[in-house]
């Protein structure tokens, strides 16, 4: 677990970053942002506006094919954390 304070913007906000063994995100909070998945050519194939969310969200990845992904947290345009996602 990973825990700390950025600034945007001049505001700050509190991340917290949960990675495995091999440093990949695998789960995060962030108090506003836009979570995004995109597939290797680039193409969102997921967005989720984080900001006016009442509770924590499961985002499903179900209905995905199988392969790489790349997901993103941005807050004002501005990247705060990536990863990526194997999908078998």
């Amino acid at each position: 677990m990973d825990e700390t304070y950025i600034k945007i913007k001049g505001e700050w906000k509190h991340l917290y970053r949960a990675v495995d063994k091999q440093g990949n995100t695998v789960d995060f909070l962030l108090t506003n942002g836009i979570f995004q998945i995109t597939d290797i050519t680039g193409r969102v194939v997921v967005i989720k506006d984080l900001s006016n969310r009442k509770q924590e969200e499961e985002i499903d990845i179900g209905g995905l094919a199988p392969g790489l992904y790349l997901c993103k947290v941005l807050e004002n345009n501005i990247l705060i954390s990536a990863g990526k996602i194997i999908k078998n």
